[in-house]
C-alpha cells in the first residue's frame, strides 16, 4: 500500500494533465489481466477463457460480475 501512496502516477498526477480520457477509464476500470486481455486480445478471451481470472483455470465457469468498482469494495475479513 506504502508504494501507491507514494507513487506521483496514482496520487498528485492522477489527472487530465498526466493521462488521456481513455487512459483514466482504462486505469478506473480495469480489475484484473483478464480485463486487459479482453481489452487488446478479445477474440483470445472469447474463445479460451471463461473464468474471471487470468490466473486460474481458463477453462472453468465464470463468476457473476460485481458492479461496484474494486476501489469502492470492503474487504471481507
Amino acid at each position: 500500500m506504502r508504494r501507491l501512496e507514494a507513487d506521483r502516477f496514482f496520487t498528485s498526477d492522477f489527472n487530465e494533465m498526466t493521462y488521456t480520457k481513455k487512459g483514466l477509464e482504462w486505469v478506473n476500470t480495469t480489475e484484473s489481466l483478464k480485463d486487459v486481455f479482453d481489452r487488446h486480445y478479445p477474440e483470445m478471451t472469447d474463445r479460451w477463457m471463461n473464468s474471471e481470472s487470468a490466473f486460474s483455470v481458463w477453462d472453468s465457469p465464470p463468476v457473476a460480475k460485481n458492479p461496484i468498482p474494486l476501489y469502492l469494495r470492503v474487504p471481507s475479513s
